[in-house]
């Protein structure tokens, strides 16, 4: 059933990039949000968890963790975080955004394989429509067919539940 909300999830943000304005507010203030509460699940929860479970070499996983995501945001340039400069239209970079954004999103799934915690399944979902919003615009507007961009959006569904 999870595998089924995290891939509307990215339907949902094909949907509303349909209809949105390009360099609309409200994305951006809905990524900050998204990405605070996944990231309050995670540390609030989920940490504690996992350092019982665990023991202290955890912490060099997450480290690696955060310098995966680090390199990750660099091919993306943020745009994860509502850093996209839409001007900035070229299939070039709609190539860095897609990799970039699927491994991201392969690795965030990887957690659900492992808990059946529902907060962190939601959290995912929350974050995952205004991503999907700024990969189909960017898609979109890169002069890319839409052919082209459903298929692009329909791996980019398929990497969370594959992680």
């Amino acid at each position: 059933m999870s595998y089924i909300i995290l891939f509307l999830a990215v339907f949902a943000g094909i949907v509303v990039a349909r209809y949105i304005k390009v360099g609309s507010k409200w994305i951006p203030l809905f990524l900050a949000f998204s990405g605070a509460y996944l990231l309050s699940i995670t540390v609030l929860h989920m940490l504690p968890e996992v350092y019982e479970d665990s023991g202290a070499r955890i912490g060099l996983f997450i480290l690696a963790g955060i310098v995966l995501q680090t390199i990750l945001e660099f091919f993306s340039r943020g745009a994860e975080h509502g850093h996209v400069h839409f001007h900035h239209f070229s299939k070039s970079t709609s190539w860095l955004l897609f990799l970039s954004l699927s491994i991201h999103a392969f690795l965030e799934g990887m957690p659900l394989g492992y808990t059946e915690d529902n907060a962190l399944l939601w959290a995912i979902v929350i974050h995952k429509i205004p991503v999907a919003v700024i990969l189909a615009t960017f898609l979109k507007n890169s002069g890319l067919p839409i052919r082209i961009v459903y298929i692009f959006m329909l791996f980019f569904a398929l990497m969370r539940p594959l992680g």
